[in-house]
C-alpha cells in the first residue's frame, strides 16, 4: 500500500509515518518546509530518508495550490491519503483567520478534487480537531 501523509512535520504526522513504515507501507510525507533538524520530528524524518531500507520520501507541497496537488497525485498514485495538514497554532488562527480558512479548507478541496479527477479509488482520511465542537463535558466521538 502506498500512503501520502500530509502534515508530516507535525506530531501526529511523524508518528503515523513511522507506524506505516514499520507496517511495510510506502509513504510519501508532505510538508510545508525543508527538514532542517530544528525539531526531533524533523530529525526522525531525516533519519527515515537516510535509511536505505525505509520506503519513505519527503516532498514539499503547497496544498492550497490545485495544480501542485494534481501533479503530486498524478506522480504518486496513492492508495490512501491521511490529511493531517492544518493550521496548528491557536494564536495564529486568531491573528490570521482568512489564512487559516484558506489553508484548512482549500487544501481539503484540492485533495478531494484531485482524487475525483485522477484516482477515484484512492481513500482519504481527513483529520480534524475536537475544537470544531462546542465546549462540553460530554464525551465527544464521531
Amino acid at each position: 500500500m502506498k500512503a501520502i501523509v500530509t502534515g508530516a512535520q507535525g506530531q501526529d504526522g511523524s508518528i503515523l509515518i513511522n507506524k506505516l513504515i514499520k507496517s511495510g507501507h510506502q509513504v510519501v510525507g508532505i510538508g510545508r518546509r525543508r527538514l532542517d533538524d530544528f525539531s526531533a520530528r524533523d530529525k526522525s524524518l531525516r533519519e527515515l530518508l537516510e535509511n536505505r531500507e525505509s520506503d519513505f520520501i519527503y516532498k514539499i507541497c503547497d496544498l492550497r495550490d490545485s495544480t501542485t496537488v494534481l501533479e503530486l497525485l498524478s506522480k504518486e498514485t496513492p492508495d490512501v491519503i491521511f490529511n493531517l495538514a492544518a493550521m496548528s497554532s491557536p494564536a495564529e488562527s486568531w491573528n490570521n483567520p482568512a489564512g487559516t480558512l484558506s489553508n484548512d479548507t482549500h487544501s481539503v478541496v484540492n485533495l478531494l478534487d484531485s482524487i475525483r479527477l485522477l484516482s477515484p479509488e484512492t481513500k482519504m482520511i481527513q483529520a480534524n480537531t475536537a475544537a470544531i465542537f462546542h465546549s462540553t463535558n460530554l464525551l465527544i466521538n464521531e
